[in-house]
């Protein structure tokens, strides 16, 4: 079951109604935009930290749109704010590689 959630939602609730309502376990994968980081970063700071801090796993998507410098930023604030989950930097325009598919769904083989 994949559940594609509003911008606003906060992760650690979506895992509580799950398990309660229907006894399931959920993984979250919550995806940055590391084109827009910095724009959203300030405004959403108090949100966007609850969303990342209750996903397992974080997907920097957009990675081909920044340079490196830019990207550095990106992962350092990551760090700041979640600094515990694990990241996935991706471009879904170019696809998703098999790896870091394995990581989003929490496969062993492929954990990030």
């Amino acid at each position: 079951l994949v559940v594609e959630a509003t911008g606003l939602a906060i992760p650690q609730d979506m895992k509580a109604n799950l398990r309660s309502s229907l006894s399931l376990d959920a993984r979250v994968c919550t995806l940055v935009d590391a084109f827009r980081w910095r724009r959203m970063l300030v405004p959403l700071q108090a949100l966007l930290r609850q969303q990342l801090r209750g996903a397992d796993v974080i997907c920097v998507n957009k990675v081909d749109l920044v340079d490196q410098a830019e990207l550095g930023y990106v992962f350092r604030t990551l760090d700041d704010l979640a600094p515990s989950v694990a990241r996935v930097p991706l471009s879904a325009g170019t696809g998703v590689p098999a790896e870091a598919m394995a990581a989003i769904l929490g496969e062993r083989h492929g954990r990030a």
